[in-house]
């Protein structure tokens, strides 16, 4: 391998290596999605126990 390879092959690996560092995510910022993420899913979980709370009582309620 000729040393210029070698540098260009140098220069890719930092170029590289300075990409994966700016799409790297802050620990923090991770936390907070995560939460939020959470969050939803409880959210979720509350709205469609409400909705099957209500088609069940629809069911075995009579109606008026």
């Amino acid at each position: 391998m000729s040393p210029i390879q070698s540098e260009h092959i140098a220069a890719l690996f930092k170029l590289h290596a300075q990409q994966l560092e700016s799409v790297r995510i802050d620990p923090e910022i991770e936390k907070e999605y995560s939460n939020i993420l959470l969050l939803r899913e409880k959210i979720k979980l509350a709205t469609d126990q409400k909705k099957a709370r209500r088609q069940f009582l629809a069911r075995c309620l009579p109606r008026a």
